[in-house]
C-alpha cells in the first residue's frame, strides 16, 4: 500500500508550514481559507442539502467548496479550524483537508478512504467523500 505523500516538515528555525507546500497546494489552501471565511456567515447545511445543491448545478457556479465547508463541522463533530488567508501556519484541519483533496485529485482511493475513516463519523463518510471529490476534481474553490 502506498503511503500518503503530503510532506509537511516540522517547523524549525522559523520556517513556515505553508512554505513547505507545493505552489498548487498553497493556492488550493488559500482558496479554501477564503471560502471558509465566506462560509462562517452562512447557515449550516446538512449533508443531503449539500449534495442536492451540487446536483442542482452548484458545481458549475462555484458552490461546491462552500457546500463542503458548510457540512465539514457536522462530519467532524465540531467546527473545523481554518486560519486567515496568508497565515504561515496550518491547522490540523487544514492539513487534513488538503491531504484529502490531494489524494482524491491524484486518484489515491486508499489514502482518501484512510483520511475519511480517521476523522469522519461513519454515516457521513460517503457524503463528505462525494463533496470532497467534487471539489478536488473541479478545483473551483474561489
Amino acid at each position: 500500500m502506498t503511503a500518503l505523500r503530503l510532506e509537511l516538515p516540522h517547523l524549525e528555525d522559523g520556517d513556515r508550514a505553508t512554505q513547505a507546500l507545493t505552489p498548487d497546494l498553497a493556492a488550493r489552501l488559500a482558496r479554501l481559507r477564503v471560502a471558509a471565511l465566506r462560509c462562517r456567515v452562512s447557515t449550516r447545511l446538512d449533508f443531503t442539502e449539500a449534495c442536492a445543491l451540487i446536483g442542482r448545478g452548484g458545481a458549475q457556479d462555484g458552490r461546491t467548496a462552500d457546500a463542503l465547508l458548510r457540512v465539514l463541522g457536522e462530519g467532524l463533530g465540531r467546527l473545523p479550524v481554518f486560519f486567515r488567508p496568508g497565515a504561515g501556519d496550518l491547522s490540523f484541519d487544514e492539513r487534513w483537508l488538503v491531504a484529502l483533496l490531494s489524494a482524491l485529485d491524484r486518484g489515491d482511493e486508499a489514502s482518501a478512504t484512510f483520511l475519511l475513516k480517521s476523522r469522519i463519523a461513519p454515516h457521513y463518510r460517503r457524503f463528505l467523500g462525494f463533496l470532497a471529490a467534487q471539489v478536488a476534481t473541479a478545483d473551483e474553490v474561489a
